[in-house]
Parts: structure tokens; sequence; C-alpha cells
């Protein structure tokens, strides 16, 4: 198990579906529906070894230009209603990855 650095957006879709339960979508993309909004995960970072990890303090900031450049087109193809999406905010860190199912 090693650190992988996820972005985490919180988005509302005026016309997305009410529940959607959680959906792998390629590119290492998550989303499932949180209350009214949904939350996409996004893994964008490379796996760190452990002892890299010990170093790991600046998580940086969520980059707004990664949801609309790698997410965004690909989440409008599955659900359609996500072609007009607004981002409320979102946060990075870093998560636990398994290195041999490839599971957060």
């Amino acid at each position: 198990v090693v650190p992988q650095r996820r972005q985490t957006f919180n988005i509302a879709c005026k016309d997305g579906p009410q529940k959607l339960p959680l959906m792998l979508c390629p590119l290492k993309t998550v989303i499932r529906s949180e209350g009214p909004n949904y939350i996409v995960l996004y893994s964008d970072g490379p796996l760190v070894d452990n002892e890299a990890a010990k170093e790991l303090q600046d998580f940086g900031c969520v980059d707004d230009s990664h949801f609309i450049e790698d997410i965004w087109e690909n989440l409008a193809y599955r659900i359609p209603a996500m072609e007009a999406v607004k981002i409320l905010g979102g946060w990075v860190g870093y998560y636990e990855y398994n290195t041999l199912d490839q599971n957060a």
C-alpha cells in the first residue's frame, strides 16, 4: 500500500440524476451523488513509495484545469446531463493505494 495523490471535486449539475451510485469511469475517475450535488475523485499523481511518503507535506491546490481537460468530457459522454456542470469546490490529499489490486 502506497500513497497516491487524488483530487476531489464537488460539482453541481441541475439536470443530473437525483441518485447516482458509485460509478467508475476511465482515466482513474470515480463519481457519486452527494446530497443534491456530486463528488468526483480523480487520481492525478504518480504512486509514491513508502520512504518518499515520509516527506509528503505539500498537497498542492485543487486544479480546476484537470476537471475541465481530463474529466468533464468523459463524464458528459457517460451522463449527457453532465455537459453543464459547475465546480463548487474541492480538496487534494494522498490516499492509500493498493498496488496488488489497484484498490484505493
